[in-house]
């Protein structure tokens, strides 16, 4: 059987779009900010999401990012 696994990239709103996502189908969500690696560009986005990933009790995998200003976004 297929498997699909979307990786949905956001501005500024990854967080708060995969505990969303957390809450309608369950599971276990982890997040990393790009703190959490000192991969930061710009300290006043360190707080934004660098990999979000949703497990779901189905199997299923949602994984998130949100784009850093400095990178194009469309």
């Amino acid at each position: 059987m297929a498997s699909l696994n979307p990786y949905i990239s956001f501005r500024d709103t990854a967080r708060q779009a995969m505990e969303h996502y957390r809450a309608v189908f369950g599971g276990e969500l982890s997040i990393d900010t790009f703190e959490s690696y000192d991969m930061g560009q710009d300290p006043s986005e360190n707080h934004l999401v660098m990999h979000a990933q949703l497990e779901t009790p189905d199997g299923f995998v949602l994984m998130a990012a949100d784009t850093p200003s400095g990178m194009p976004y469309r």
